[in-house]
């Protein structure tokens, strides 16, 4: 018992918090909601998720060319769509770390995490500046306490960006193997490497809101881009928090406390959240094989020069 506990804390965490949310909002409403849903708009949504792991590889497949590590792109590519693949499936997305696996051999793993952690650390720093400036333009409950909690996560991360740029953030980092801190620093030390990185994380994350915007279209809900990039951004930092799986439970009432001033039901925000879920966590299982026939696989005995 002590072992399922241990192994399985977190998904627990995540059917008790979204249960009290349903209870909250109200199982009848969820219901309703959930039965007007519109079928053409939720299969539009489910496939146009597919550019987003196609982005995260052409990301980081760029970002290792800009620092010499020279793949080929179909080496990298399924390498990393799987890898968000398992990340999409894991708490805090943690399984993104499994790039270093599907790469093998090809480049050393330690070089291969500290990829994945920069782009960790930037996406970060860039997801809370887009939130945090495009709630500046929308009427947001607690506008000072999510300006707040923005800046120190801002001057975190970029605390991270400099330290480690800088060659200073050995210590921050001690847990950390000294080959993976070394690669990290190499990177976020190359503004070449930085700038690509912002911007690839940038256009990722404002089309994910946009795809947002269709699914609550789809529960006949109007809303705004910018209080649903508002929301995604603080979803998201929320759901970093390894407590839950892809922080269901726990980002919804931040959601519906964003989306109140628009006249969002609760049970819409908590639909949304539920279905996006559903379809992303169905997405995440069957994506490498929708990738692969758009990507072929590399052999087994291709090593990267």
């Amino acid at each position: 018992m002590a072992y399922m506990l241990g192994r399985w804390w977190r998904y627990f965490v995540s059917v008790i918090a979204i249960s009290l949310i349903i209870v909250y909002v109200g199982p009848s409403s969820l219901l309703s909601v959930l039965r007007r849903a519109d079928v053409v708009l939720l299969i539009a949504f489910f496939f146009g998720l597919l550019p987003i792991p196609l982005l995260f590889g052409l990301e980081l497949h760029i970002g290792m060319r800009i620092v010499g590590w020279n793949l080929q792109m179909r080496t990298s590519l399924p390498a990393a769509v799987n890898a968000w693949s398992i990340g999409a499936l894991t708490p805090g997305r943690a399984g993104d770390l499994t790039f270093a696996h599907f790469l093998g051999e090809r480049l050393r793993r330690a070089e291969v995490a500290a990829v994945v952690l920069a782009d960790k650390i930037v996406s970060l720093f860039v997801l809370v500046v887009l939130g945090a400036l495009s709630a500046c333009w929308i009427d947001v409950p607690f506008a000072q306490l999510l300006y707040v909690g923005a800046g120190f996560t801002v001057v975190a991360s970029l605390g991270l960006i400099v330290g480690f740029g800088t060659r200073r953030g050995t210590g921050i980092a001690a847990s950390l193997p000294v080959a993976t801190v070394s690669a990290l620093a190499a990177l976020l030390g190359r503004p070449s490497f930085l700038l690509w990185t912002c911007m690839a994380v940038g256009f990722r994350w404002v089309y994910i809101a946009a795809l947002n915007v269709m699914l609550f279209q789809a529960v006949s809900a109007r809303v705004g881009f910018l209080y649903v990039l508002t929301a995604t951004a603080v979803g998201r930092v929320i759901s970093l928090v390894p407590v839950s799986i892809s922080g269901v439970g726990l980002t919804e009432p931040a959601q519906i406390a964003i989306y109140s001033t628009t006249g969002i039901e609760a049970s819409q925000v908590v639909a949304v959240s539920v279905i996006g879920t559903a379809l992303l966590l169905m997405f995440a299982a069957v994506c490498p094989h929708l990738t692969a026939a758009l990507v072929p696989q590399v052999a087994d005995s291709e090593v990267g020069e």
